[in-house]
């Protein structure tokens, strides 16, 4: 069941919200818990299975924290709440198992999720209580599948509110432009770029032109951009819809003007994990200035891995980290130093964030070099079914190219959703004109769904 489908609609989201209105608060938490079983349930039962086992462990073992050798046992914990993740996404890679094994549905996600926990009970930062929120707290459906990463304190601070029983119109609206402006996002822009990105990526060895390959690792860029942002803005819309406020995880990322700023916009709660324990965990910036830069290259070559089992996303990682830490080292050396005009340095970053782009989608490295060369192989260059006429733009109204314009428009020259409604002490403010954007947003999006069948979002895979 896909957030952008119509049985995720009309069959489970309506009826879902209606119920949860209509309850007592003393059952709403039990509800929202059965209803995110049932979306998850769409998943194979082993991993259904498996999801249960993981929360069952966890919470087991932080009501049961024994007082000895508190550190050691944690990073037992750790590790064993790893060990599946790594087996089922690694697994196919090392080729130790005779068979495919499919990657459990959200289970980077949820892993994360309880591996942080495990170091807030640590830390003492929480006060567990009731079993039910813990089951709350790992299996809300709007942020089970791909995040945000949220926090154990964060989340069920808000249901144990009084004002929770309320029902909070701003939210409400909120939920409703969020939800419609994300779905946008994905069957308009998202799934569109999908044949661009498929036709140029199959043809790379054979037909693709300089320039069909620019056009197709662009139409990938705003793929992966459009997908995830309107994810985000779906999960934050339907959480808004249930009185709760996730984290932001998306904000604007291409507006950036270095790695740096990317990466503080780009899946934030999950650089902010890796950061909280990963990169502090090896020292952070409290070594010396080599190990600094070390230790951010080894954090950013485990995102890479992270997203995936594969040379390419290794190097994808990688790269990041040694682009991070070129800047690091920069800003160290010259923190007065020449800067770029800002919208040549917005510029520049997009243009190595795509570039590396062409190893996040390439399926072998191979492929990746191939892709590289005809990239800059401007001998073929090409510009065939690209016309230019007294007519301009309207004589590309069905091409890719003016889906790439439209795009490139939306990425850089609005703003985003969440700064669309956020008013001046970060509270959602909806107005009229809001819902009449987001009816006309969701009326394109709903003809566009009957045209073709929903398409999985792109961090599902991961």
């Amino acid at each position: 069941m896909l957030f952008n489908s119509y049985e995720f609609m009309f069959i489970f989201l309506i009826p879902t919200v209606l119920l949860f209105r209509l309850l007592d608060i003393r059952f709403r938490v039990w509800f929202l818990i059965a209803a995110s079983i049932i979306f998850y349930m769409q998943s194979e039962l082993e991993h259904l299975i498996i999801l249960f086992t993981s929360v069952a462990l966890n919470y087991g073992y932080a009501k049961n924290i024994p007082e000895k050798h508190k550190k050691k046992i944690l990073a037992a914990v750790i590790l064993l709440n790893l060990l599946p993740l790594i087996y089922y996404k690694y697994t196919n890679f090392l080729q130790i198992s005779h068979y495919s094994l499919v990657l459990p549905l959200a289970i980077s996600f949820y892993t994360f999720q309880q591996i942080a926990f495990q170091v807030d009970m640590f830390r003492q930062k929480i006060t567990l209580t009731y079993f039910k929120e813990y089951l709350f707290f790992v299996f809300f459906f709007p942020q089970l599948i791909a995040g945000p990463i949220v926090h154990y304190n964060d989340l069920i601070s808000q249901i144990k509110k009084p004002s929770w029983a309320q029902f909070n119109e701003v939210y409400f609206n909120a939920g409703i432009f969020l939800f419609c402006t994300g779905l946008f996002k994905k069957v308009v822009f998202a799934d569109n770029m999908t044949s661009i990105v498929n036709q140029s990526f199959l043809n790379v060895s054979t037909l693709l032109s300089n320039y069909d390959a620019w056009m197709g690792i662009f139409a990938y860029s705003f793929q992966i951009y459009f997908d995830f942002s309107g994810y985000a803005d779906m999960a934050l819309g339907l959480a808004f819809l249930l009185g709760i406020k996730l984290p932001i995880n998306f904000d604007s990322p291409y507006k950036a003007q270095n790695l740096i700023e990317f990466w503080k916009k780009w899946h934030i709660t999950l650089s902010v994990f890796l950061k909280e324990h990963v990169y502090f965990t090896l020292g952070g910036s409290r070594v010396c200035l080599p190990r600094q830069l070390y230790n951010l290259v080894i954090t950013m070559t485990i995102c890479g891995i992270w997203h995936g089992a594969g040379l390419t996303f290794l190097l994808w990682g990688f790269l990041h980290g040694l682009f991070l830490a070129v800047l690091h080292l920069k800003n160290k050396l010259f923190p007065q130093g020449l800067r770029l005009q800002k919208q040549f340095s917005i510029l520049l970053t997009f243009l190595v964030v795509t570039l590396l782009w062409v190893l996040f989608r390439a399926q072998t490295f191979e492929m990746a070099l191939q892709y590289y060369g005809a990239l800059f192989d401007f001998r073929a260059f090409s510009v065939e079914g690209l016309k230019f006429t007294k007519w301009g733009v309207y004589a590309c109204l069905t091409s890719r190219e003016f889906l790439l314009f439209c795009g490139l428009m939306v990425i850089w020259f609005f703003p985003n959703s969440m700064a669309f409604i956020t008013s001046m002490n970060d509270e959602p403010k909806v107005s009229l004109k809001h819902g009449f954007v987001a009816g006309i947003l969701l009326f394109v999006a709903l003809k566009s769904m009957v045209a073709s069948p929903a398409q999985t979002f792109v961090y599902f895979n991961f």
